[in-house]
């Protein structure tokens, strides 16, 4: 694949072998990262207040899988002698009230494990908010008012209403400058299926509402372009349809363990539920160039649905990059050179 993206994207002639070549590198790796099965180990690491971690060691420790609660175990024991007040009560009657709460509380999936059901990736926006302006503009002025919410809805146009948010957002000079507070009164959901990479690369963004189905082999999978072009179909097929049998071995037996043996590349349904606030935020800092171009078009996708149903809305997302950047990395390389040239010379 690196001999493949040398020949469709030659080194230019400003850009230096090193910064060319890591740029090649990712472009290969993020293009075969759908091989990776679910079960491929990595790194991570945590941080979070006491409160967090004890919530989290409550839903590790209600978790289907025994190695989730053997990893609870571990860390419970790492943050106990800093944080003990907090975690101390997960072991208490009350908290494993709690523990268990969260195991009776979940549906018994063996009876709704996905069937055989070949899926194409698609982003469906299946809920929206109506008359989005005049909520946004209300929301807008009333910190300024000394009238109440109704009223202020009440006595407001469409007209007025873009007025007062293209004056609440005008100063806007990049997508690192927020949308104020005001956009979170609108909200959207989408359904979404997608390759399992992107969904793990979206998972990431908190200020959302998932909900996903197991992960399955049952939806098939969609071959990236760049795998076909350069004549590796076959292979690739081959290890993911061997993904799929030892899958259907496992899940007789083990339905959620079978997960593991999933690769990133099979597909997933999903759904996600953002305000507006966050929209501006996830469709524009994910349609970066950088941005692996699965999840760039899940945000591009997003954002043409938000601008379909709502254009004015749509519209002031300024930032959202609809081009195709060929090598993602590229510009992120020669960055990284040229803060590491200045650092040199201090």
């Amino acid at each position: 694949m690196s001999d493949y993206f040398m020949k469709k994207f030659p080194k230019p002639n400003d850009i230096s072998e090193a910064a060319y070549m890591s740029s090649i590198k990712a472009k290969a790796c993020d293009t075969l990262r759908g091989l990776l099965p679910l079960g491929a180990l990595t790194n991570m690491g945590i941080f979070a207040n006491g409160r967090a971690v004890e919530y989290m060691l409550t839903k590790m420790y209600a978790n289907p899988l025994p190695e989730a609660v053997k990893l609870a175990g571990e860390l419970h024991k790492e943050v106990t002698p800093f944080i003990e007040n907090f975690v101390e009560r997960i072991k208490s009657d009350r908290g494993k009230a709690y523990i268990n709460y969260l195991v009776t509380s979940e549906p018994k999936f063996k009876s709704t494990a996905a069937r055989k059901e070949i899926l194409k990736p698609s982003v469906k926006l299946i809920d929206y908010d109506k008359n989005p302006e005049i909520k946004i503009a209300a929301n807008i002025l009333f910190p300024y008012s000394a009238k109440s919410y109704q009223i202020l809805l009440k006595n407001m146009s469409i007209i007025k209403a873009q007025k007062v948010i293209s004056d609440y957002i005008k100063n806007r000079q990049g997508r690192w400058h927020k949308a104020g507070k005001a956009f979170e009164e609108i909200y959207y959901t989408f359904e979404i299926i997608s390759d399992i990479g992107t969904y793990k690369d979206l998972q990431r963004h908190r200020m959302n509402t998932m909900l996903r189905q197991l992960f399955t082999t049952n939806h098939g999978y969609e071959l990236p372009e760049a795998v076909v072009e350069a004549g590796f179909s076959n292979q690739y097929s081959l290890a993911l349809k061997s993904s799929e049998a030892a899958y259907n071995t496992i899940r007789k037996s083990f339905l959620y363990e079978a997960q593991y043996l999933v690769c990133h590349e099979h597909l997933v349904r999903w759904k996600l539920k953002m305000n507006l606030r966050e929209a501006f935020h996830l469709c524009e800092l994910r349609s970066t160039p950088q941005g692996h171009p699965n999840y760039r078009k899940v945000a591009q996708a997003m954002y043409l649905s938000i601008k379909k149903v709502h254009p004015f809305l749509g519209t002031s997302m300024k930032f959202v990059n609809m081009e195709n950047p060929g090598l993602e990395r590229l510009s992120a390389e020669v960055r990284k050179e040229q803060k590491l040239a200045a650092l040199t010379k201090k």
